[in-house]
């Protein structure tokens, strides 16, 4: 059944359709939507874990915020933000400038911060230095 830690949030599932926006520009957020995707079916309290998983979509945030011809964002929409060492450092500023999207926006953001060093996780603190001032 795994640690449960004191504070800890248990898994839960999603009530209602969640539209997760993703930068590609963002290293490894695509496997972690689909990881946060799937937990969403297994959630605590899930009495349909097929209608949970389908009730999730993963879109690009690129096109889905800056494509005059995208589909309307539907249900509780979400940005999902993954911060590694790589956040914020790619080529062009994809990641600063579809966070400043979804925040003109008023859209969540949903920062997961990465804690395996291996997998690129940093102190937090680094993300002062980072993240682009605007």
């Amino acid at each position: 059944a795994g640690v449960i830690v004191a504070g800890e949030v248990p898994p839960y599932a999603f009530v209602g359709p969640v539209t997760i926006l993703v930068c590609r520009g963002n290293v490894g957020v695509l496997d972690l939507s689909e990881l946060v995707k799937t937990a969403a079916g297994e959630g605590r309290g899930s009495t349909a874990s097929a209608e949970a998983v389908t009730a999730v979509v993963i879109r690009d945030a690129e096109e889905a915020l800056e494509e005059a011809n995208a589909a309307p964002l539907s249900g509780h929409v979400v940005f999902l933000l993954y911060l590694n060492d790589k956040t914020f450092l790619d080529a062009g500023g994809a990641v600063a400038r579809l966070v400043q999207a979804a925040m003109d926006r008023r859209i969540a953001i949903a920062p997961v911060h990465e804690q395996d060093p291996a997998s690129g996780g940093v102190p937090f603190r680094n993300f002062f230095q980072q993240t682009p001032q605007v």
